[in-house]
């Protein structure tokens, strides 16, 4: 099975998750639309500037030490805008250089090079504004037969998780798509990561939207679907690619197989 087969029903899937599945709902059964979500999410990503950032990075302590060395050097460099000079790095994708902390306001697990009793970054950066805590979080829920099917809205990193299962299975998130939008909510690249219970692994593709084409296929040793918490991988040789994406193709849920 080609590549094409695959990315031409995940392009329909990221258009409209909710395609096969009817309208989400929220944590207390209430009807929910994706489209005013995803239109609040831009008006409030536009009220945040790179100072709010900055300063929720340096609070929350959720750097390597070489990104705040990197950052500091080119602070002495600048001049003119500083507070507006870029922090690098991804403060969500510090696996491996910071250790595992727990916020002490909203109790999620996330990696930080500050002590016990630290705060999160979307903490600090709620903070910032006042904002209620969680804004920066939409979850959505879909329920179809024997499957249900659970998505977050990440308004700061512009992006939607699916995560879906059979409820009659005790097999919880075998499986993840997360899609990635641009500043008009259009997909651009989709992660699609699958657990593979003979294989006793998880495989992950990513796929380029602009390109229309596979950015990366690899496999973690992590039996988890949370790319962001895969600590070994490896990539995928050749004679394995038909292998997974067949094994995609078939772990897609009912509910889009017989929509799309």
């Amino acid at each position: 099975m080609h590549h094409s087969t695959l990315i031409s029903r995940l392009r329909i899937i990221a258009k409209d998750p909710g395609r096969g599945w009817g309208s989400p709902f929220d944590a207390v059964k209430g009807a929910v639309n994706i489209s005013e979500i995803l239109k609040k999410k831009e008006k409030l990503r536009k009220g945040i500037k790179q100072i709010h950032i900055n300063r929720a990075r340096l609070r929350s302590k959720t750097y390597s030490l070489k990104q705040l060395k990197e950052w500091e050097g080119e602070l002495k460099k600048t001049k003119s805008n500083r507070p507006a000079l870029k922090f690098p790095g991804d403060p969500d994708r510090l696996a491996g250089k910071a250790p595992k902390r727990i916020c002490q306001n909203c109790r999620t697990m996330f990696y930080s090079i500050g002590e016990r009793g630290t705060t999160c970054f979307r903490c600090c950066l709620e903070d910032s504004f006042k904002l209620a805590r969680g804004t920066f979080i939409t979850s959505l829920w879909w329920h179809r037969d024997i499957w249900d099917m659970q998505g977050i809205i990440d308004f700061l990193r512009n992006d939607i998780s699916l995560w879906w299962w059979k409820n009659t299975s005790d097999h919880l998130c075998y499986q993840a798509l997360v899609i990635a939008l641009d500043s008009k909510n259009e997909a651009t690249r989709l992660s699609l990561s699958t657990v593979i219970k003979e294989k006793n692994c998880c495989y992950t593709a990513v796929f380029d939207l602009t390109r229309n084409g596979m950015a990366g296929l690899w496999y973690s040793n992590s039996h988890t679907t949370d790319v962001s918490k895969h600590e070994k991988n490896r990539d995928v040789s050749p004679e394995e690619v038909d292998y997974i994406l067949k094994k995609k193709m078939e772990m897609l849920p009912e509910p889009w197989m017989t929509a799309v």
